[in-house]
């Protein structure tokens, strides 16, 4: 099956979803000040991890957490997020992370720590692959997706956050 995530350089043409690809800082909470904001879990399971995502987070374990969310305004799917969570670092918080339920990670666990490190962003589009499998079925997806992604480090354990921001992102300016 195909992974699905191919670097590319940010897009040139300066437009909303220019914009929302290179926010810093937390994405949840700029998308939360759209009119009628919802946040979604699709999923979260302990599971293998596909080799490359595995490379990504520089860890020898096959194990990890992937958490699948989407963030709607007006019903309007925008931003599909998925979270991949070393195995190190889930045991070291499994708590925290098996009661997440349906809130954002960022919010709840990420922006309160002051160990955390963030890589900058890396920039690329998303073909049907393993990446957008579990949001197939709640989403439709075009076939390809602008996407950003980063690792974020904590007690020498990784965590990585891709984002797929949909066509509609680009009928919202950033407040």
């Amino acid at each position: 099956m195909m992974y699905g995530w191919q670097q590319n350089p940010l897009p040139t043409i300066q437009n909303n979803l220019v914009a929302w690809l290179t926010v810093s800082g937390n994405l949840t909470q700029k998308l939360a000040q759209l009119n009628q904001y919802r946040f979604c879990k699709i999923s979260q399971n302990y599971t293998t991890l596909p080799t490359e995502e595995n490379q990504y987070l520089q860890q020898t374990q096959q194990q990890g957490l992937v958490r699948n969310v989407i963030h709607y305004a007006e019903n309007n799917a925008l931003v599909l997020a998925r979270t991949v969570i070393s195995d190190n670092l889930y045991h070291a918080f499994q708590n925290d992370f098996d009661t997440l339920e349906n809130k954002p990670i960022g919010q709840t666990l990420l922006y309160h720590r002051h160990d955390l490190i963030r890589s900058n962003f890396e920039f690329g589009q998303v073909t049907v692959g393993i990446i957008t499998d579990d949001f197939a079925k709640d989403v439709l997806l075009p076939d390809k997706i602008d996407a950003r992604r980063s690792l974020f480090g904590v007690n020498d354990s990784t965590l990585m956050i891709t984002e797929l921001f949909l066509p509609d992102i680009n009928h919202y300016e950033l407040p």
